[in-house]
């Protein structure tokens, strides 16, 4: 589920998700701690779904780093540079959406107990910094579905 502000859960999910929505202009700010202790507002974006599918399987098809295009659909492309393996920690993934704006990403850190992986950009049309993402897939208990986190 893409929890955009102004929308209800109806309205969406990972098929409405645009650029725009979800990747990076959330108005609602996370609350971290500063080196001198203070609460410091940053910007965050967190997206969840419940699959009909096994944990093992929706791992298995989001794990390679390059394999965002599969199933984010507003990408365009998403290769490893040089031809690298995708799913080796320091690969960097150029990332053209449907908009034209690329992104070049890089793996920092990938962990098949945990089924999940992070990334921060390299390079980015948008004025970001310091920025990591994760993406986590967790198994549900009842029955072959799982939780899919992006945050």
């Amino acid at each position: 589920m893409c929890f955009i502000p102004g929308r209800t859960k109806s309205q969406s999910s990972f098929r409405n998700c645009s650029p725009k929505a979800c990747s990076w202009r959330s108005s609602k700010p996370a609350r971290a701690r500063s080196p001198r202790n203070k609460l410091v507002g940053m910007p965050q974006v967190f997206v969840s779904s419940v699959v009909n599918a096994p944990a093992e399987k929706v791992w298995a098809t989001i794990r390679p780093f390059d394999a965002v295009v599969n199933w984010l659909p507003f990408v365009k492309s998403s290769p490893i540079e040089d031809g690298g393996d995708p799913t080796r920690v320091g690969c960097v993934r150029v990332l053209t959406q449907t908009d034209g704006e690329v992104f070049r990403e890089v793996l920092v850190a990938l962990s098949d107990a945990e089924r999940s992986y992070s990334y921060t950009f390299v390079s980015s049309p948008v004025p970001v910094r310091n920025h990591l993402t994760m993406l986590r897939v967790l198994p549900i208990t009842d029955g072959d579905l799982c939780y899919v986190e992006w945050s």
